[in-house]
């Protein structure tokens, strides 16, 4: 969500998150400040650059270490030296390439920033396509297994109900099967339309 409206990440960071691909991130242990050895996805910046394979550096505690900024965390004004893991907020000032620019390689897919509730709505849509279409390959694989048993053991224990019928037209499965017969007499659609209700009543 840090590509977000309501995140409160600096706004150099979100616009380098939307400018940077898959390639433009490293796995590291340069930020080690307050998080050692703990690896984490960071940006690729000048700072990043000269720096990797120097990542012991980042694990060593020295208080006299350069100053690149300051934020405000709790209310109160604090500095922010080199290799702190601490990601730039939006009360963030200094050199903001030489904070900790956290992100991973899922960067790519981020091109604008959104409202939270347009993000998690996205996703939730997205999940549901993905689902609906590896369900009717599921079902289809076990409908073609039990093609031998007698038509009142298939289904899988599911009626043929108007609710069946109706997540099966909401899914698309039903458009995606031959038309002989009705849509609630296939054991592949049965069998994906009983599983998409137990997943809609689980909500």
């Amino acid at each position: 969500m840090l590509a977000s409206t309501e995140s409160r990440a600096h706004p150099h960071y979100k616009q380098r998150l939307l400018e940077a691909n898959e390639g433009d991130t490293v796995r590291t242990t340069l930020f080690g400040q307050g998080c050692p050895n703990a690896p984490h996805g960071a940006m690729q910046t000048v700072f990043m650059r000269h720096r990797l394979g120097q990542e012991a550096r980042g694990q060593e505690a020295h208080p006299d270490e350069s100053v690149v900024g300051q934020t405000v965390s709790g209310g109160q004004v604090m500095p922010v030296r080199r290799f702190v893991s601490l990601p730039p907020n939006c009360d963030a000032v200094g050199d903001m390439d030489a904070l900790s620019l956290l992100a991973g390689q899922g960067v790519g897919l981020v091109r604008e920033v959104k409202p939270a509730g347009q993000i998690v709505q996205e996703l939730v849509e997205e999940a549901r396509q993905i689902i609906s279409q590896r369900l009717l390959g599921l079902a289809a694989t076990a409908a073609g297994r039990g093609k031998s048993k007698p038509a009142s053991e298939r289904g899988g224990g599911c009626p043929p109900t108007a609710e069946l019928q109706a997540a099966l037209v909401r899914s698309g499965l039903s458009a995606s099967m031959p038309t002989t017969s009705p849509s609630w007499r296939r054991p592949a659609q049965v069998k994906a339309g009983c599983l998409l209700i137990r997943l809609r009543h689980r909500e």
